[in-house]
């Protein structure tokens, strides 16, 4: 997945304009989100997503194993 900005700390966009302007800037917008917790978009949100694939929602479970491990082998 390449073009992946990270929308953070927040799960719900807090400001359709900002999600409009990124819109313009970035193909995939992901954002940290648990298995089975409820998302409730706004309408720009919705419109976005439907459109265009906007939002990725990335489960925190991927990343969560060994988050050092990376800077430990280098």
């Amino acid at each position: 997945m390449h073009d992946l900005a990270i929308y953070y700390p927040y799960i719900h966009v807090q400001d359709d304009t900002w999600l409009k302007a990124a819109a313009l800037y970035w193909p995939h917008i992901g954002r940290i989100v648990p298995e089975d917790y409820p998302i409730q978009e706004s309408h720009t949100a919705e419109v976005l997503n439907g459109e265009l694939g906007l939002m990725v929602n990335v489960s925190p479970k991927w990343y969560g194993k060994r988050p050092g491990w990376p800077f430990a082998t280098s």
